[in-house]
């Protein structure tokens, strides 16, 4: 995919803005039905369009679905300014056909022109009923070939005169309009809502269990194209479906953890030898645990981390704060860090939630 400028949105981040919280939208808007079992990556390409790549199990492409996210303070309508947008949104589904990740015998792609505003196709006739369809939240997806023939044809009529023109990309072209705010604070809000409604008790912070995902994108949306070229093969400008569900189970987890920790904090200090002038320490420690766990800056905390996951089931102690007491004491005969006992406990304690990922967790809360 090549022959624009595809590092626009690097130097635009405000672009970027609006695309990740309606990124973030799509997914949450369909996880469970499309997204939670799905292979997937999640591609931020450039200032114009974001995209979602599905995979067959030998990692070939089976299906993507483009989105070119504009906002604009009415509507949209036929006009240049539409013009424009589409014929890029054309263009990208030409360069996909071209592009050389490994696909499968039925590939297919969908383009969608996205707006948070009503999009109003309309010919107007002196003296005739208007012939129009409209984009909006009563009538949200439309596919091109389904509007009426006679604005199609507008359509096409208008942008075989642009430059580099792809009409044969139009079968593959939707409107569709997103029903999220305007603002940012708005739109968080509405994401917000959408994370608890999902998950519900499973998490702890909806709020920030959305900047936890976002921030999977953050990591991508300064990244160059190498050789101003957008290519689906470079790794480095992909969110993995693995990377959200590492992410959703970081949520969740961490919200079993700090649920467990409320409801026996009393029996966890005793068993772990925690003195009272110690708890605000050891809480500390425990609760920035699980967001040092994801940064490959925090070593120690990584290699606490690595420790549990491969010990934790070679324990022979049967309750939770003894499995923990355990792993200390092997630990202290096998590694050297600069934590002290209490600091090593608390994220010991962590890293053993982290660990399991939800599993086996419900013995604990008898």
């Amino acid at each position: 995919m090549e022959g624009r400028d595809n590092n626009a949105g690097v130097h635009s981040n405000n672009g970027f803005a609006l695309q990740k919280h309606i990124a973030l939208y799509i997914l949450l808007s369909d996880y469970m039905n499309k997204f939670k079992d799905a292979n997937y990556f999640i591609c931020l390409e450039h200032h114009d369009d974001f995209l979602f790549c599905f995979l067959d199990n030998n990692q070939h492409c089976e299906r993507i679905d483009v989105y070119q996210s504009k906002k604009t303070s009415s509507y949209w309508t036929i006009n240049d300014k539409l013009d424009e947008i589409l014929n890029k949104l054309l263009e990208t589904g030409s360069q996909l056909q071209q592009d050389k990740i490994p696909k499968t015998a039925g590939y297919h792609h969908n383009l969608h022109f996205t707006s948070n505003s009503p999009i109003k196709l309309i010919k107007k006739e002196k003296g005739k009923r208007d012939i129009s369809t409209i984009v909006n939240e009563a009538n949200c997806l439309i596919c091109f070939k389904d509007i009426n023939i006679v604005l199609q044809n507008i359509i096409k009529e208008r942008l075989s005169k642009l430059p580099s023109s792809n009409i044969s990309e139009l079968n593959n072209l939707h409107f569709l309009f997103v029903d999220i705010n305007k603002t940012h604070k708005e739109q968080k809000n509405l994401l917000i809502g959408q994370i608890n409604t999902l998950f519900g008790h499973q998490i702890n912070d909806a709020s920030a269990a959305v900047e936890t995902i976002l921030s999977l994108f953050t990591n991508i949306e300064n990244v160059f194209n190498q050789g101003n070229k957008v290519k689906l093969l470079d790794v480095s400008k992909r969110v993995t479906s693995q990377e959200i569900n590492q992410a959703i189970n970081l949520i969740t987890s961490k919200s079993k953890a700090f649920d467990y920790w409320r409801r026996q904090e009393r029996q966890i200090r005793e068993t772990l030898r925690i003195k009272h002038a110690d708890g605000d320490t050891f809480s500390y420690m425990f609760q920035t645990s699980f967001d040092l766990f994801k940064s490959i800056e925090n070593q120690s905390h990584r290699m606490i981390l690595r420790f549990v996951q491969d010990n934790y089931c070679n324990t022979n102690s049967l309750h939770l704060e003894e499995i923990i007491q355990e792993l200390y004491n092997l630990f202290l005969r096998t590694n050297n860090n600069y934590f002290n006992e209490i600091e090593t406990k608390a994220i010991m304690y962590a890293a053993y939630f982290e660990a399991t990922n939800n599993k086996g967790l419900e013995k604990w809360e008898k």
